[in-house]
């Protein structure tokens, strides 16, 4: 039975460093964190009203709202911007704050203003809450037609460990590649001896010269 001859060669180092470069390249895309535009999984929430501010004293003259309620849950780290104005800009000025009220009771003012309007206000929560947003109308005599907006801004958690990962598989494998090609630089034994087998088998199967007849 002929001996089977490998094939090797620098196509074939080509080939096994392609195959490396390509695996490296399916994980790195696998673990790397990925961007997607505003909507839903983007990390952006948002809400808007209206909401009719009767004089005070009166039965609607507060809005009192959870923010979850609204489709706004808040965690740690979230960025609430906030925009709204009374009758429009142009007033009277109403209160305006953001509180909390924990689920074991208690009641905690993280944000008061009072004012006509506010555009692109920006609060971020220190801790996860039950968190409300509360409107007092302070005129006795005029009704507040109240236009609110909000824009919730997801806290990102910490990417780093999703780079790191990657480095170290870009490491290993720089180093396999290179352990590879050095010990492919050294031909195997197997190669020296079928070397060896074939020059001796062309040599003995030679035909020796044929000799001059005189």
């Amino acid at each position: 039975m002929a001996p089977f001859h490998f094939v090797y060669g620098a196509a074939f180092r080509r080939t096994s460093i392609s195959l490396v470069g390509l695996l490296l390249f399916a994980a790195s895309c696998a673990l790397l964190p990925s961007t997607v535009g505003d909507g839903t999984g983007s990390g952006i929430s948002n809400a808007a009203g209206s909401y009719l501010l009767t004089p005070a004293g009166t039965n609607n003259y507060t809005l009192h709202a959870y923010l979850a309620d609204l489709g706004l849950p808040i965690y740690r780290g979230d960025t609430l911007i906030y925009s709204w104005r009374a009758n429009n800009g142009s007033g009277p000025p109403i209160y305006f704050e953001i509180h909390a009220h924990p689920i074991t009771g208690g009641y905690f003012k993280y944000y008061n203003t009072t004012a006509i309007s506010i555009s692109n206000g920006t609060w971020t929560a220190q801790t996860t809450d039950r968190y409300m947003v509360y409107w007092v109308n302070l005129s006795n005599t005029t009704r507040v037609n109240l236009t609110y907006s909000f824009v919730l801004l997801v806290a990102q958690p910490d990417a780093w460990p999703l780079y790191i990962v990657p480095a170290v598989i870009v490491l290993v494998a720089i180093a396999g590649v290179a352990a590879h090609v050095r010990a492919r630089k050294r031909p195997p034994p197997w190669a020296e001896v079928g070397g060896k087998d074939s020059k001796e088998t062309q040599t003995a199967g030679e035909a020796p010269a044929p000799r001059d007849q005189k």
